[in-house]
């Protein structure tokens, strides 16, 4: 995912998009798990993780952290996915989005899943200090149930609340994504993507 695809889904705190089995290549590829990215975007930039994935540009392959520092500005920390060394930490520049750019549910969307926490109006820069889970208790209970890659994890809003996303690559191919409640840590559903 691209860094403006990922600010994009932040801003509008949705999982708007499919995954394909680049991804799922791309998590085998890589030396640098998710989480160990994370960890070491942590220390690099404190604060608490929003999102993170991997980009393939330009043939090398990056691991993406977006950190959100308590004065809930966000930084983006780029990382070496073969070596786990920082490229940069630049903050997040949110681009305005362009005119006739809002996003419409589709007509046979399922139902929002809904989680434990209310956002009443919360801002994406709030969600990781709204969340009630850690990150990796999180991932570890995603990864439990459905072993493999992770591939990306996102906290986003659905039907007014908060949620994890854990996109996993399965062993046997294709990609999952398991939707967690922030408030306990629940698997609230899944989406093959």
């Amino acid at each position: 995912m691209s860094v403006l695809a990922a600010a994009a889904l932040t801003a509008l705190a949705v999982p708007a998009r499919a995954a394909s089995e680049d991804e799922a290549v791309m998590a085998r590829k890589s030396k640098l798990t998710i989480p160990a990215a994370i960890r070491i975007a942590l220390g690099k930039v404190p604060g608490r993780v929003c999102w993170a994935s991997r980009e393939n540009a330009d043939g090398k392959l990056w691991c993406l952290v977006q950190v959100v520092q308590a004065d809930r500005t966000s930084r983006i920390v780029t990382l070496d996915a073969r070596t786990g060394k920082v490229a940069k930490a630049e903050p997040q520049v949110n681009k305005p989005p362009k005119k006739g750019d809002k996003k419409k549910p589709a007509d046979d969307a399922p139902p929002p899943v809904v989680g434990t926490i209310s956002l009443n109006g919360r801002t994406p820069a709030e969600f990781p200090y709204l969340a009630e889970v850690s990150l990796d208790e999180a991932i570890a209970a995603a990864n439990a149930t459905y072993p493999g890659w992770i591939t990306e994890v996102y906290l986003y809003a659905s039907g007014g609340t908060l949620l994890y996303g854990i996109e996993i690559a399965g062993k046997a191919g294709g990609i999952t994504l398991v939707q967690l409640d922030a408030g306990n840590g629940a698997i609230l559903g899944t989406l093959k993507m």
